[in-house]
């Protein structure tokens, strides 16, 4: 998310969360979703609006974060389809799905753990 800061003819600056990119209409349009003001305000093209978040490379870095604990998640939920095979080992209490929760469990967790080390703030 970006943040943008855009001031109205009469002086007033509002910040305001959006995508990088996004139209003058657009965050307009989200002030005014945030304050009861007059619609008529915002009527002219002398608006200034800069983004304070422009580093690309963060932005690439958050990407292949969470792609590679996407993975490690997704790789959780198809172990974790060996959960379900029903039974134990004969005369034990050893239930055949008990490896497989485990394994499902730690490449879940793996991938949490990646977001919370490397995701930025």
């Amino acid at each position: 998310m970006a943040t943008y800061q855009i001031t109205a003819p009469s002086g007033k600056t509002y910040r305001v969360n959006g995508p990088p990119g996004a139209s003058r209409e657009d965050l307009i349009r989200q002030i005014k979703k945030q304050e009861a003001i007059d619609a008529n305000s915002f009527g002219s093209d002398s608006y200034e609006y800069e983004s304070e978040d422009t580093n690309i490379f963060q932005d690439i870095k958050d990407t292949a974060v969470g792609g590679l604990s996407g993975i490690y998640k997704a790789a959780s939920g198809v172990v974790s389809l060996g959960g379900l095979i029903p039974g134990e080992i004969p005369f034990t209490d050893f239930k055949l799905s008990k490896p497989f929760d485990a394994a499902a469990d730690a490449l879940f967790d793996v991938g949490t753990n990646l977001d919370e080390a490397l995701l930025s703030k």
